[in-house]
Parts: C-alpha cells; sequence; structure tokens
C-alpha cells in the first residue's frame, strides 16, 4: 500500500492512497482532496509512504526525511501602460500608447490608423526580472488585433539582459475583436544561473497589404518554482529530443527545441526536399540539458528562402534525428 500524506501551509494533515498503474512498481494518485481552494503563495507539502503485506511489513517513506514542496504559481503584472509615457520600453517607430485599454485607459498599438509595408518594429523592455529561481514559466498578455495574411507580431524572451532572443510565439494572420489572454511558454530558457530576462514583441509585416495591427495591454509573467527535494540533476533529460519546431507553419521565424542526454558535439541543419543543405544552424559542443535554436528562414548567405517544406536534422555524437517543417511566406 502506497500513500501520500500532504497539508497545505500549516493546516493540518491529509492522507490519500495511490492506485496501482500499470506497470511495475508504478502508482497513480487519482485525485487530492483540498479543504479550500488554493492561491498564489499556497504551498503543498507531502511525502510519500509505502507497507507491503509481509507476516512482518516492511515500511518505506519517500523522501527519506522532510517534504516535498509545491509552491502555487506566481502572476506578476509587468506593465499596464497606465503612464503617459513609455519609459519603461525602447519603442521603434509604429508603437503608441492608444486610450482603447483592456480594463483601463490604455494599451499600446501598433500602428495608426493602419501599419506599414516591410515592418520590423520593437517593443522592448528595458528594465530586468530574475526569473532563475522558477523552472517553468509563461509570458502572459492580453491582445485584440487585426493582422493581414502574412504578417505577424512575433513574442521573444531573453534570458541574459537582451543579448540574444528566443521566440516563443506569434499572433499572426487573425482578427480578434475583443481582447483576449494568451500565454507563451518561455520554459525552455529559465536557466538558475541566468538572471536577466526581458521581453520584446515584434511587428512584422510582408510587401502585401496592410490592416489595422495590435493592441497589448496588461503584460505580466506566470511563473512556478521548482519542486523542493527534486533536484536539478533529476530535473536533466535521460534522451536525445528533437521537438516539432514552434510554430509551425512559420513565417519569418521558428523555434527548434532539442535535449541531450550528455555532453556531445552537435549539428544542427536545414535541408530542402532535394537533400541540399540550406545553413547550419550549429556546430559545436553543448553539455547535457536542453537547448532552443531560432531559424529565421535564411539561407547560409543571408538570402530569404522560398515558401516549401523543409528538413531540420539534429546530429550527435550517439544519435541522428529529423523532422520536417513548412514555411509559407
Amino acid at each position: 500500500m502506497v500513500r501520500m500524506r500532504y497539508h497545505v501551509n500549516s493546516e493540518p494533515e491529509r492522507t490519500t492512497s495511490l492506485l496501482p498503474g500499470t506497470n511495475p512498481d508504478e502508482y497513480i494518485l487519482a485525485s487530492l482532496q483540498l479543504s479550500r481552494y488554493l492561491f498564489t503563495g499556497d504551498t503543498i507539502y507531502y511525502y510519500f509512504t509505502a507497507r507491503d503485506n509481509a507476516h512482518t511489513p516492511n515500511y518505506g517513506r519517500l523522501p527519506a526525511s522532510g517534504v516535498y514542496s509545491l509552491a502555487m504559481a506566481t502572476t506578476e503584472l509587468i506593465e499596464n501602460f497606465e503612464t503617459d509615457t513609455l519609459s519603461r520600453w525602447v519603442v521603434s517607430d509604429g508603437w503608441e500608447l492608444s486610450d482603447n485599454g483592456r480594463n483601463s485607459a490604455h494599451s499600446i498599438w501598433f500602428s495608426s490608423p493602419n501599419y506599414p509595408n516591410n515592418a520590423n518594429a520593437a517593443l522592448t523592455m528595458n528594465f530586468d526580472y530574475d526569473l532563475s529561481p522558477y523552472r517553468i514559466g509563461y509570458i502572459t498578455f492580453f491582445h485584440k488585433n487585426i493582422i493581414a495574411s502574412g504578417d505577424s507580431c512575433l513574442v521573444e524572451a531573453s534570458n541574459n539582459g537582451g543579448a540574444s532572443w528566443y521566440f516563443v510565439g506569434a499572433i499572426s494572420d487573425t482578427a480578434m475583436p475583443s481582447f483576449l489572454m494568451t500565454q507563451f511558454n518561455i520554459s525552455a530558457i529559465l536557466r538558475p544561473d541566468f538572471h536577466h530576462y526581458k521581453i520584446r514583441f515584434r511587428f512584422v509585416s510582408n510587401e502585401n497589404i496592410t490592416a489595422q495591427g495590435i493592441f497589448i495591454d496588461d503584460v505580466g509573467w506566470l511563473v512556478e518554482p521548482a519542486v523542493d527535494g527534486i533536484t536539478d540533476e533529476a530535473q536533466l533529460p535521460r534522451q536525445i529530443e528533437l521537438a516539432q519546431n514552434y510554430p509551425n507553419p512559420f513565417n519569418p521565424e521558428t523555434r527548434i527545441d532539442f535535449a541531450l542526454s550528455s555532453k556531445s558535439n552537435v549539428r544542427l541543419e536545414i535541408f530542402d526536399l532535394l537533400g541540399q543543405q540550406i545553413v547550419t544552424l550549429v556546430d559545436k559542443p553543448y553539455a547535457q540539458g536542453r537547448y532552443s535554436v531560432i531559424w529565421n528562414g535564411r539561407d547560409a548567405t543571408g538570402r530569404d528562402v522560398a515558401s516549401g517544406v523543409y528538413f531540420y536534422r539534429l546530429v550527435t555524437d550517439s544519435d541522428t534525428r529529423q523532422a520536417k517543417m513548412t514555411l509559407l511566406r
């Protein structure tokens, strides 16, 4: 018999039984009864006990001493654009304050009255947040928009103060007349030894028709801390992984995530349908861990490649993985 014993904050301890799973020595937590709703900052403390059916029972406890803990996710509002200036942001031409906010007076808008062709305009946070204690995180914001086909508002994040940027999502080719909350996962770039996190919105358009653009309001972080009692080593990948690129189809950029179970030389390459190499994105050694690489849809000479299907191939010291993606210009 395996039981989970738990309590919220300093409240009384409760007990629930785990159900046997389909695999040997596997147990499943089917449900967890709580006396109330949990809120940001509440923490569940828990541990497991086990007893077999021997004539003289054997007992076990995990962890052997102490408890695990799980804190409820923390949400922090970064910006609601209620000041009359944008002093907390580095603003490219085209972004401006609007009196069309979600629940308040203002939001940020690109662009008036319609955005231009061939735009590449950034709205960049000019201050840092330290997200190093967290292992799961999201950028959250509200938006409404009318964006023409082929154009996008890219959402990017940096974990090194803006020295490099990672694509985390995009608002593309959509008409959203009312404010909608959107979350983009940034867990892949959260590192305990990186302390300077920023957000950037970057609006890009092609040479075709334009539209009204996008309103953004109430930008924030949603983060969850690491579970106490589980070491960083336990969270490292145990096998080589090559994820599906995101977004897919994409224009103009996409993110490729991969994971290494041990230190290895890594080569990440892009090929067309004829097997011709387009560009090498990575060719260097990496430590065990999870990584993200951005492909900007260009070849080795810096020229934009045509719309179509492409393959990306991950080559390590011990394995080769390949996947397919689609570029739509």
